[in-house]
């Protein structure tokens, strides 16, 4: 017979199994993943991470993209030079004018929201799947500046 703190922890232990398995099958959406930052394995070289599965690397998460998953390598960390690798997750701002996303190099921007870049309000005007032109660069045209009084 179990005893009521022998029960709970069998409990506990079977949730976390089922968060392991999602977590490794890659099927939390960005949203879910941003609720709880703190629990997705850190980015290490000489680690396997499947496709889909969520990591941490300098408090930033990023969503693993190639098909068949990678071998993380020294050389290639989650940043601005491995996009195709590493895809990072944007905060779940709603991107509107009143709630605009918060920029981050390298991800996906979608026409027609609000992003937010040094202080300043942006409106995508196409999609950038990854952007790689923070707002503001010169001569992209998929950016408009939002006046204070427009937002």
């Amino acid at each position: 017979m179990f005893r009521r703190s022998e029960a709970k922890r069998v409990k506990q232990l079977r949730a976390m199994e089922q968060i392991a398995l999602q977590r490794q099958s890659g099927i939390f959406s960005d949203d879910e993943a941003l609720l709880a930052p703190d629990i997705w394995e850190p980015w290490f070289p000489g680690r396997f991470f499947a496709h889909g599965q969520v990591i941490k690397n300098n408090g930033q998460l990023f969503r693993v993209m190639p098909p068949n998953g990678v071998t993380s390598e020294l050389h290639q960390p989650p940043s601005a030079d491995t996009l195709a690798i590493y895809r990072p997750i944007q905060n779940g701002a709603s991107g509107t004018p009143e709630n605009p996303i918060p920029f981050v190099f390298g991800m996906d921007v979608l026409a027609g929201l609000y992003y937010l870049y040094e202080d300043t309000a942006w409106r995508a005007i196409g999609d950038m799947i990854p952007c790689v032109w923070p707002p503001g660069t010169p001569g992209v045209w998929q950016w408009e500046k939002i006046e204070r009084n427009e937002a």
